[in-house]
């Protein structure tokens, strides 16, 4: 059997051979206290009840084993088109954005393909029995969503697989900051599931309702 980490590693090279170097411009949106806006509206078309798109504030000097973090800002919400599970990823949440090998790390920032690293970063820290496989599959479809290259998708679902069992319901990767004082405070009782429903198709109607329960919802219940 090829060594796992032999995959990656093959992998992230073909992506740094085949990319145009983006991996190894500085990062500009990495500023204290900055806010990241990414318009995302194919997350969620239809939705006036709540922002669709996510906001995130990066740090440069706030680490999580040595790895920069970021506060999700706003909720973000997101429905995986494979199997209609809808994830409410809840603002306050703190994320390393991808929790992939340092090899994996060579070649893509963790923020390039933030909406997909913050699902994963979220379902990995709920850490459902069981369900690892699941998570990254549903990562692999976040990233095909929001357009990351075939050969970029490959390193990453590759590192993740491969890698990534160690930070599965990591102890450390739940936590929360109050997203006005940017302060730590005591997480939130950790859900059993990462989902909070499961729409067919992930139909817009039923999701826009969905989102208009949970709109002035302070924690995840």
């Amino acid at each position: 059997m090829v060594n796992g980490n032999l995959v990656t590693l093959l992998l992230t090279l073909l992506v740094i051979l085949t990319s145009s170097g983006l991996a190894n411009e500085p990062d500009e949106r990495v500023l204290d206290y900055e806010f990241v806006e990414k318009i995302s509206k194919s997350a969620c078309p239809y939705c006036r009840a709540a922002v669709p798109y996510i906001t995130v504030r990066i740090f440069k000097d706030r680490k999580r084993d040595g790895i920069p973090v970021g506060v999700l800002v706003e909720d973000f919400w997101y429905c995986d088109p494979g199997s209609g599970h809808v994830f409410r990823v809840p603002a306050g949440f703190e994320t390393d954005f991808l929790s992939i090998p340092e090899v994996a790390r060579a070649a893509i920032r963790p923020r390039d393909y933030i909406e997909a690293a913050v699902i994963h970063d979220w379902m990995y820290a709920v850490g459902e029995r069981g369900r690892r496989k699941f998570a990254d599959e549903v990562f692999l479809q976040a990233l095909k969503k929001y357009d990351a290259p075939a050969a970029t998708r490959l390193v990453l679902y590759s590192a993740v697989r491969n890698g990534g069992a160690p930070w599965y319901k990591y102890p450390p990767a739940w936590r929360f900051v109050d997203p006005k004082s940017m302060r730590l405070v005591t997480p939130i009782a950790r859900p059993s599931k990462p989902h909070i429903s499961v729409i067919e198709n992930c139909k817009p109607f039923p999701l826009r309702l969905l989102m208009r329960k949970y709109n002035a919802k302070v924690s995840y219940r």
